[in-house]
């Protein structure tokens, strides 16, 4: 235990510069040491020397020299134990002093106060600012000193201190090595250190008022007490000093407030220095190893926690994909029980057709939802799309037709039309993950209100398809389904994030869907799928209850909108919602306008304007060919076509994006994110939002310099104060302003 004090040192001189020069000493000290002259002592007020008190004392130390220190650390140490004895809030306490180790002393302490500390300790509560520390020091020094009387080397010399450079080795058969004192392991400086910090100490107590080494004044005029025993051991060792000589150099008068202060900052100082100088290099090393073992520790333990909570999420997402594989295979076998022939007459129609037939009676809803399960299955086993087969839909179907053969019944305009439904738009009682593992077992209460409106309209939701996780990429893939793949060529993508949708409805495995998009999200998949999508104007759904796990509202407003194989299905089922005020009913911020079947139906040459680039991200020559080739074509049917540049625009509608989205610093991103097993193309997402900001700040000049302005837009926009986002929706509606003004050339 010897070995470790210099390790403590520096926390030793932190306390040792918040001593005064008295200290609180039990009323038996007192009495001892003014009967031995030592000490000087008076009554607290209040305590009026009552026994038990403890009384302001001040040590005055006698002329030491030599061996005569310790004896007299010997004497300080037996009357604070006696004084203890007397102090009435404290219990007698065993005697230390024979004790081989401090192990021992602890763990005789333990066993005789009943697993509490005695003198270690407990007992040493009326001493004040840390000085236990010093009194246990005291406790080695009289102990080691009392094993070795007979020495009479002297003991101001530090190189010949007999208790230390020379220590008295217990026999190795009484106790273990570990319980020998291991004193040996102290280099000659740090032997050094806790010599002259006891003095120091020792000196502190006696608030400089006399001389340890006999000089009273305790230092020469104009220098130090440090310094003046420097002199004296360059001259060889410590001087004998006469009583003449020191009264010449002594300070005149009693110590003083000034004086008093001067010489408590001159020990403070000095304890500082001489600890700091000696272990700074070694408390560094310790401290660094320390740091890092903390973090390492951190590392360790996140990284328990998260495997505990990914162990957790792979259970659950074991037990959807079971669900899953379960619930195709019983549409599997219901597919089967329709005849061959019914089955090829539905497979061969399309939206309209199908429509019509299912109006006339020809064909019955159960029928088509049958054989829409298979269809949904072989799409699916080509390109993984599906997330669930709903199936209470062939209970609705069945009720449908019921219905339907009530001559008094009429039957809404998509009747028994089967649709297939965007995971992350809501279905009551169905998974609404987002594709995060952490929303598994998210199972929403009700439809949302364009589902609830195709209800209404006689359509019937019989499947779910897949997302990339959070819907943020232009992929579909996450932990829980899997990869989707595209439709005509299994090693490309389908795009996202409705990319389920684009997948199905591109294999023909449904005749119209419902997506929804922010960024391209039912425009990609349609392109990358070969089928038809529409994005409405942000209003004219209802959002209430489409919720995005990134909230993007209200700059970057998402909304639901159809997939289909055909345009004339979009047309139908647009005509359909907004054939009526169900929409603004439900949810007055959606924009109360009915299907304009007039304009839609009128005859008119439109003036269309169209651009192959934005400058900002060019997209592919093949892109850039059909756009061109769709234009011709417009032109061929009478419209004005009109080419614009939009380069001076668009980067600041990416920076707007960029800027709303990521206006928390990423904090949203990274929660969202924690602990998800996530696939390879959401890791870069998750680094990058966790990414601190000032790094980013540090790529996006490097994209800057290189010519990466889209990576460079997207370092620079993070930001965590609430200003940043205000300025970001205010370039936001000022882009806006400029396009309405024919701000583009």
């Amino acid at each position: 235990m010897l070995h470790a004090l210099p390790n403590l040192i520096p926390f030793t001189a932190i306390m040792t510069r918040m001593f005064r020069n008295s200290v609180d000493f039990p009323a038996g000290v007192v009495t001892a040491y003014q009967e031995k002259g030592f000490v000087e002592a008076e009554v607290k007020k209040g305590c009026k020397g009552r026994i038990g008190h403890p009384l302001s004392v001040h040590i005055v130390a006698p002329p030491f020299r030599d061996e005569s220190v310790l004896r007299a650390m010997c004497d300080l140490y037996d009357a604070m134990k006696e004084g203890m004895k007397t102090e009435v809030r404290t219990r007698w306490l065993k005697d230390p002093i024979g004790q081989d180790t401090l192990q021992k002393l602890i763990a005789s302490d333990l066993k005789d106060n009943g697993g509490k500390l005695g003198i270690a300790t407990e007992g040493l509560l009326w001493l004040k600012r840390g000085q236990e520390f010093m009194l246990l020091m005291l406790i080695f020094m009289v102990r080691d000193y009392r094993k070795d009387k007979a020495s009479t080397e002297s003991l101001v010399s530090y190189s010949k201190w007999p208790t230390m450079a020379d220590p008295v080795v217990e026999d190795q058969s009484s106790s273990s090595q570990d319980e020998v004192l291991q004193i040996k392991t102290l280099t000659k400086k740090q032997i050094q250190v806790l010599y002259r910090l006891l003095i120091l100490i020792v000196d502190n107590f006696g608030g400089g008022r006399k001389d340890l080494f006999g000089c009273e004044g305790g230092r020469r005029e104009g220098t130090s007490t440090a310094e003046g025993r420097k002199e004296e051991r360059e001259g060889g060792g410590w001087k004998e000093r006469g009583v003449e000589e020191c009264e010449e150099k002594r300070l005149e008068g009693p110590m003083g407030g000034e004086e008093k202060k001067d010489t408590h900052s001159i020990m403070s100082n000095q304890v500082y220095n001489t600890v700091a100088t000696l272990v700074s290099l070694k408390t560094t090393k310790y401290s660094v190893l320390g740091l890092i073992t903390l973090y390492l520790l951190k590392k360790l333990k996140e990284r328990s926690r998260r495997n505990k909570i990914q162990s957790l999420y792979a259970l659950r997402i074991e037990a959807a994909q079971r669900e899953r594989d379960e619930i195709i295979e019983w549409a599997r076998k219901e597919s089967k029980l329709v005849k061959d022939e019914e089955r090829i007459r539905i497979e061969s129609m399309n939206f309209m057709q199908l429509r019509d037939a299912l109006q006339s009676g020809e064909v019955t809803a159960e029928s088509v939802i049958r054989v829409y399960f298979g269809l949904a299955i072989e799409a699916h086993e080509k390109t993984n799309c599906l997330t669930n087969i709903i199936k209470e839909s062939l209970k609705d179907a069945r009720e449908m037709d019921k219905k339907a053969k009530d001559p008094s019944f009429k039957k809404p305009p998509l009747f028994g039309l089967a649709i297939s439904i965007k995971e992350a738009n809501e279905l009551a009682g169905h998974r609404n993950t987002w594709g995060l593992a952490k929303l598994v077992d998210n199972y929403p209460s009700e439809d949302s209100y364009n589902i609830m409106k195709l209800r209404q309209d006689g359509m019937i939701p019989f499947c779910q398809t897949n997302v990339p996780t959070t819907c943020m990429t232009y992929m579909t893939s996450n932990s829980i389904y899997g990869t989707t793949t595209n439709p005509h060529n299994s090693s490309r993508t389908c795009g996202g994030s409705s990319g389920g949708e684009g997948a199905l409805i591109g294999f023909h495995g449904s005749l119209i869907g419902m997506g929804s998009d922010i960024g391209g999200s039912i425009r990609i998949p349609s392109s990358y799928s070969g089928c038809c999508g529409f994005k409405p104007s942000s209003t004219r759904f209802s959002t209430l209850q489409l919720k995005e796990p990134v909230p993007m509202r209200p700059i970057n407003m998402p909304t639901e909108g159809p997939l289909a194989q055909d345009p004339h299905a979009i047309v139908a089922i647009m005509r359909s919602i907004w054939s009526d005020q169900f929409m603004s009913n439900a949810d007055p911020f959606s924009v109360p306008i009915d299907f304009r079947e007039d304009l839609f139906k009128e005859e008119k040459k439109y003036r269309i304007g169209y651009y192959t680039t934005d400058g900002y991200i060019d997209p592919l020559p093949g892109n850039q060919r059909v756009v061109n080739e769709a234009a011709e074509l417009l032109r061929k049917k009478g419209h004005e076509l009109v080419p614009f540049s939009m380069e001076d625009i668009v980067s600041e509608m990416a920076r707007g994006m960029f800027s709303t989205i990521s206006s928390d610093g990423g904090e949203r991103q990274v929660k969202l994110l924690e602990d998800e097993p996530l696939c390879h193309l959401m890791s870069p997402l998750r680094n990058y939002a966790e990414m601190p900001l000032w790094r980013k700040k540090l790529i996006g000049w490097y994209c800057k310099i290189v010519g990466d302005k889209t990576s460079a837009d997207a370092m620079f926009v993070q930001s965590k104060r609430a200003s940043d986002m205000q300025d970001a929706i205010d370039k936001v509606y000022a882009t806006r302003k400029r396009l309405v003004k024919g701000g583009i050339s």
